[in-house]
């Protein structure tokens, strides 16, 4: 990420990754769910951007599908108990079983949907 004349802090950057990794052990709460959060909204945006780069199939769909992921991300990075408090009340319950379908449900269409696709020339 460090292009041109930042080129030279590449060095301090890779020491700084595993002191701030440690340092987030102590300092941060509910690691996991802002993990899990931050990567849904990058994968987010990573598959909006080459999914319009394609003519991908029910674009509509996948777009909702992509917003739906990221705003999920948002909540899970933002108020990361909420993930907590849904796993202990909803695990192997009827709620848990319909998250889980939905998800899997959603991870499906967005494996599928770019299969479908032209690109654009």
């Amino acid at each position: 990420m460090l292009e041109g004349p930042l080129a030279s802090y590449h060095p301090i950057v890779w020491l700084m990754v595993p002191v701030l990794a440690v340092l987030t052990w102590f300092f941060i709460d509910y690691i996991f769910a802002r993990t899990c959060g931050g990567f849904l909204i990058l994968t987010a945006n990573e598959l909006l951007r080459r999914g319009f780069g394609n003519d991908v199939a029910l674009r509509p769909l996948f777009s909702t599908i992509c917003l739906a992921l990221g705003v999920i991300g948002l909540f899970m990075v933002g108020v990361p108990w909420r993930l907590r408090i849904l796993l202990e009340n909803h695990a192997g319950k009827r709620y848990g079983r319909i998250i889980a379908a939905s998800l899997w449900i959603c991870s499906a269409a967005l494996l599928v949907l770019p299969f479908f696709c032209k690109n654009i020339k």
